[in-house]
């Protein structure tokens, strides 16, 4: 063949219509992929949000205070953990004061656990009378007991001014909830290994 027949044929080639079939047939498929990888992506992508039971988990936890007297503490469960929501006394309150000068961190000015500003104060929390905290020791994990009777007790000081107790790090809490000193008492840690209020 010459060079001449070969540049007839390419130039018919060129210059005949394209096939509509063809157009039609490659505009589907295209139409059709993208479709079916729109469906693939789908459920790919839905599967980042978080499930029902983990929204359920994380959600927040309404907790009626109006019928609470002083001195009741209401235990709720929020992300698995136990929170405490205590209504303090008028007692209870003045013993906040009394032992701040053993408080660990009187100023809640740790960086481990950052405490919000609204919590920065001698009673740890927005209303003095309520105290909302997550029940679980900063030092070992483990779930304080409440020991609100003051006065000497079994395992507790003699001056005890009421809180809680971790028995497994012998810590007692104020009932503000910040660890102290020397011995750990109102969600504050006196005496103990646990030195961030909890």
């Amino acid at each position: 063949m010459s060079d001449s027949s070969r540049s007839d044929s390419a130039g018919r080639a060129a210059a005949s219509p394209p096939d509509p079939s063809r157009r039609t047939a490659i505009g589907l498929t295209a139409a059709v992929g993208a479709v079916g990888g729109a469906a693939a992506v789908v459920p790919f992508v839905a599967s980042f949000a978080p499930s029902e039971r983990a929204k359920a988990a994380g959600a927040p936890v309404e907790i009626d205070v109006s019928a609470m007297q002083p001195g009741d503490l209401k235990r709720v469960e929020w992300r698995g953990k136990p929170v405490w929501v205590l209504r303090r006394t008028p007692e209870m309150l003045e013993t906040l004061k009394s032992t701040e000068p053993q408080v660990a961190d009187p100023g809640s000015l740790r960086t481990a656990y950052p405490t919000p500003e609204y919590a920065r104060n001698p009673h740890r929390s927005i209303k003095a009378e309520y105290l909302v905290v997550v029940g679980i020791c900063s030092h070992l994990g483990c779930s304080p007991t409440d020991k609100f009777q003051t006065g000497p007790q079994a395992s507790l000081p003699d001056d005890w001014g009421g809180g809680f107790f971790v028995s497994l790090s012998r810590v007692h809490v104020r009932s503000c909830w910040a660890c102290l000193q020397e011995q750990a008492c109102a969600g504050q840690s006196r005496s103990s290994p646990a030195r961030v209020s909890l």
